[in-house]
């Protein structure tokens, strides 16, 4: 998952450089402000991207802590 991200966040990264050349070589100036929406929007899944290799791709909970209640309703589900 980690190397998942990091090559996500890559490639973002290699798409806002691409994104920004186009603005730098753009000669109409109605096509600016859709490349900047379009590198706002990039930034935002980076910045995601980048949060989530911070934070860590663990799961929430153990495989253990979710198994357990499952047998327990699927053991006796009229108790519920």
């Amino acid at each position: 998952m980690v190397k998942v991200l990091k090559r996500d966040v890559a490639r973002l990264e290699k798409d806002i450089d691409a994104v920004m050349d186009r603005i730098v070589e753009a000669s109409s100036d109605a096509a600016v402000p859709a490349y900047e929406k379009k590198i706002a929007r990039l930034e935002q899944q980076r910045l995601m991207k980048a949060d989530q290799l911070k934070n860590g791709t663990r799961p929430r909970h153990t495989w253990e802590e979710l198994f357990e209640p499952a047998m327990i309703f699927l053991a006796s589900p009229w108790k519920i």
